[in-house]
């Protein structure tokens, strides 16, 4: 899974950052949408460790795990639940908005009116299957008589999207697992013969939101990274950028929305 950062409220981060007393003493509550050791859970990690020292008033961070629904339960509570304040912030999924966009009655949020902040991962998206099934190339997939179980966090993940995309561009029959609280969780249902494969992502870059100038040039934080995500310390998407990406996601036209429906549909 990859992530992105989001704040409760319309309001903008780098607004509220400005005001320094505000953060003394005060504690940032970062909630990862997904469970312990998934790609978003490493990023927002190694983030939450540096943050504080980039914010004036230099406040604590803690970081709490909300996994389900691919991410939907913590974007839910990010937007219904968490005070708008500036002091919560949402490690999310980049798929999630595609489940308002298409209209999925689980979501409980209008990503238009988070205050993104940006995105801190990405990574390319992979297939990986159990060495002992038939499942060894896309040529066995689409000739096997048993579709491929895939197992999958929910539908709002990138994985589950990714799976489904693969399925419709290349003419395979997949069978999609979901309930699992994270990628390990996939991982050892694997191993426990649960699924056969998972669309996964190889933690290749982390792309750094935060007051970009000081972070960027945090030698310690660009070392960590260098070594645990092999970091380009170059590539990130900045918080305006996402909140395009995400107004124009939702507000596609009928027709894409059509389709990206029939994509998504579950296996």
């Amino acid at each position: 899974m990859s992530g992105q950062l989001a704040l409760a409220g319309s309001s903008s981060w780098a607004a509220a950052q400005g005001i320094k007393p505000f953060f003394e003493g005060k504690t940032i509550q970062l909630v990862v949408a997904a469970g312990p050791g998934a790609s978003t859970d490493i990023g927002a990690r190694l983030v939450g460790r540096y943050l504080g020292k980039h914010i004036p008033g230099n406040p604590g961070t803690i970081v709490q795990n909300m996994p389900g629904g691919g991410g939907l339960v913590a974007a839910n509570h990010l937007f219904n639940i968490a005070k708008p304040d500036g002091l919560t912030i949402l490690a999310v999924s980049r798929a999630n908005y595609l489940d308002q966009m298409v209209g999925r009655p689980e979501v409980r949020a209008d990503f238009r009116k988070f205050g993104w902040i940006g995105s801190f991962n990405r990574a390319p998206m992979m297939i990986a299957c159990r060495s002992d099934t038939p499942y060894k190339s896309l040529a066995a997939m689409r000739a096997a008589k048993i579709p491929p179980r895939f197992g999958q966090a929910g539908t709002g993940s990138i994985s589950y999207v990714f799976a489904n995309l693969i399925s419709k561009i290349f003419d395979l029959k997949i069978k999609n697992v979901t309930g699992f609280g994270s990628g390990r969780e996939i991982d050892l249902g694997m191993e426990r013969g649960e699924a056969d494969c998972r669309a996964t992502s190889d933690i290749t870059v982390i792309r750094t939101p935060w007051p970009q100038e000081r972070m960027l040039k945090d030698v310690e934080f660009t070392a960590e990274a260098k070594k645990l995500l092999d970091w380009d310390g170059t590539t990130y998407l900045s918080g305006q950028q996402l909140q395009k990406k995400s107004e124009a996601t939702v507000t596609q036209s009928p027709d894409v929305i059509k389709r990206v429906k029939e994509i998504l549909e579950e296996s």
